[in-house]
């Protein structure tokens, strides 16, 4: 069953596999959602990561600091998603069941990037000292009514990674 996007969140995967390609990777990755939801600056998620200052650029710098090279990183599908960007996707659509919507739009894509602190998205924004939690707490602000319900279900996971750094 295909899933149900938003316009703007599938525009997001559009540009995730856009930037995959340019980039020589033969997957589409966390980090590539990540860089979409960048992209994306008329979605909700794309202005919180704006408003938070999270840059295009660094982020493409830290990849190809981070990443390991293109021939260490291909999968035996060619242009699929990891495994762990799969996961990211099945999580997103449990946050938008969770919110009680259809679709998924860009805000659950980036909840579930910020939950699994595990991913290369989620370290990515670490490494530029972007904090999950301040991100989880703007995307409910910026859900309004919706994210009032969920305001005290903080990121415990996310805590758990920054004790462990």
């Amino acid at each position: 069953m295909k899933e149900q996007y938003t316009d703007k969140a599938k525009q997001v995967l559009k540009y995730a596999k856009k930037i995959s390609g340019k980039l020589g990777h033969s997957y589409t990755g966390t980090e590539h959602i990540l860089l979409g939801l960048i992209r994306q600056k008329e979605s909700l998620a794309g202005s919180v990561l704006e408003g938070f200052h999270v840059d295009e650029d660094k982020v493409l710098d830290y990849i190809d600091q981070l990443i390991a090279p293109v021939e260490l990183t291909t999968l035996e599908q060619e242009d699929g998603y990891t495994p762990r960007a799969e996961k990211i996707l099945m999580d997103a659509r449990a946050e938008a069941d969770r919110f009680h919507v259809k679709k998924i739009g860009t805000e659950h894509l980036l909840i579930a990037i910020l939950k699994d602190y595990e991913c290369i998205a989620a370290k990515l924004l670490k490494t530029l000292n972007i904090s999950a939690r301040d991100v989880y707490m703007e995307v409910l602000n910026s859900m309004g009514e919706e994210g009032k319900t969920y305001r005290d279900c903080l990121l415990y996971t996310s805590d758990a990674a920054d004790d462990k750094a």
